[in-house]
């Protein structure tokens, strides 16, 4: 059971140094408490010196412990935040893919489904998906999750392949027309990153 005098003296530590860790307000508070200072002054010279290096190669160990764990932590967190963002944009094109086999009611099956879409959005949208030959000529960012890092790429629709596949160029690093890669792209894909805001006509 821990004493109420151990809690006071954690707390007190605690607001001293709010950024000192949790192992170092636990080794204040054995230190002051369970002996220790008594201890170490019946140590001998040599004996100290051992201790001392004991503890500073289990300090060193117990940091790198730390920061491998903190790095695992970041590494879950960030699959579990991205895997979400997947998940909520596979149900975004799967709502769009559906809403689009009826263009004329498509921006009332947008507005009905509760998302936060303005409804500037919702009608150039809607436009598109009525007369997607509207697209053709048309320049959007499309924002990319890469390495983590989300990077807006500028593309410029070309050609029409079907009802629902077109044909873009994307400009990466200042390419020209010349050199910008060709990029074939689903119409509901496109329209769902725009709805999520990921991506947007300039």
């Amino acid at each position: 059971m821990v004493s109420e005098s151990n809690l006071g003296l954690a707390d007190y530590l605690h607001r001293r140094a709010a950024n000192a860790s949790d192992s170092y307000i636990v080794a204040k508070v054995a230190y002051a408490t369970n002996g220790t200072a008594q201890w170490l002054e019946g140590l001998e010279a040599h004996a100290l010196y051992h201790v001392v290096g004991k503890s500073r190669l289990m300090l060193g160990k117990s940091k790198q412990y730390e920061s491998s764990v903190r790095k695992e932590i970041s590494s879950r967190l960030s699959a579990k935040i991205q895997g979400h963002a997947h998940s909520q944009s596979r149900q975004m094109t799967a709502l769009v893919k559906s809403l689009m086999q009826t263009p004329d009611s498509f921006a009332v099956g947008i507005i009905d489904s509760d998302l936060q879409v303005s409804l500037e959005d919702v009608n150039v949208v809607s436009d598109i998906v009525k007369s997607p030959g509207t697209l053709l000529g048309r320049e959007f960012m499309w924002v990319w999750n890469v390495d983590s890092a989300d990077i807006a790429y500028r593309y410029r629709v070309i050609e029409q392949k079907r009802q629902d596949k077109f044909l873009a160029l994307c400009f990466v690093n200042g390419s020209t027309v010349d050199d910008a890669q060709e990029h074939v792209f689903a119409l509901q894909d496109l329209i769902a990153d725009f709805l999520a805001g990921d991506a947007f006509f300039i």
